[in-house]
């Protein structure tokens, strides 16, 4: 199975069904680190590097990509997964509502609005 993710190659290599131990799917997947995936992030980032800072980039996310595939290496046969870090428990409480404010409170100290709602100028440009 081939998928095309940020116009750079990734090939799923090996599936294996691991529902019936642990109600979970593991892909192993190759990713091929290439100067159109560079250009693709960079451009999701909203980066402008230079020449030396692509091969850079490169470089680590290579380096990254061959510590997760030794990973994949270790045994890890009857090792329960880690949901959370802690074994502490949160302290949840119930949600109640208190305080609020009115739509005219809210926005009081507005620069624009446009009721109900603040107007405030756009950010990104996906141009």
């Amino acid at each position: 199975m081939d998928l095309d993710i940020a116009s750079s190659a990734i090939n799923v290599v090996e599936f294996v069904d691991l529902t019936e131990e642990r109600d979970s799917l593991v892909f192993i997947v190759m990713i091929k680190v290439d100067d159109a995936l560079i250009l693709k992030l960079e451009n999701l980032a909203r980066l402008q590097l230079n020449q030396s800072e692509r091969a850079s980039l490169k470089e680590d996310l290579e380096a990254v990509l061959q510590m997760v595939e030794k990973l994949g290496e270790v045994d890890t046969e009857g090792v329960e997964p880690l949901r959370h870090i802690t074994r502490a428990e949160a302290d949840l409480r119930e949600d109640t509502v208190k305080g609020q404010l009115t739509v005219e409170q809210a926005l009081l100290n507005a620069p624009v609005r446009e009721p109900p709602f603040f107007k405030v100028p756009k950010v990104i440009d996906r141009s």
